[in-house]
């Protein structure tokens, strides 16, 4: 537990991120620069989102807009989410997620620094 996963493992050696957007918890954007191909390739991470061409507006410029922007979020709909309701039923319905930064137990400086609440 709380141990992290290598993410450049398919990237091949000397592979490196070059910017990293964390979002919330498990959600998390970076581009990252391969030197076995010479090539720059973004990765996106959303827990709850299926990333697909119909969410394809979710990505790592999106997500680091929402994180440096107050008040924007992106809004997804996916038209065929599958999910478990009651039981052993299985359906497939569409879904509309909104997703949004939110700071609940910190404050949020100008600066991006972020303190406990009620720590001064």
């Amino acid at each position: 537990m709380g141990d992290l996963t290598d993410e450049l493992k398919g990237f091949g050696s000397g592979s490196y991120i070059e910017q990293f957007v964390p979002g919330m918890p498990k959600n998390c954007a970076f581009p990252v620069f391969s030197h076995s191909t010479g090539k720059r390739t973004t990765k996106c991470k959303i827990k709850g989102i299926t990333l697909n061409y119909d969410n394809s507006k979710v990505n790592f410029i999106s997500l680091r807009n929402v994180i440096l922007e107050d008040n924007t979020s992106l809004h997804v709909h996916n038209r065929r989410k599958i999910e478990r309701k009651h039981g052993d039923i299985v359906v497939s319905e569409p879904k509309k997620r909104e997703y949004k930064v939110v700071f609940k137990k910190r404050r949020l400086m100008d600066d991006f620094d972020s303190f406990p609440c009620g720590y001064n």
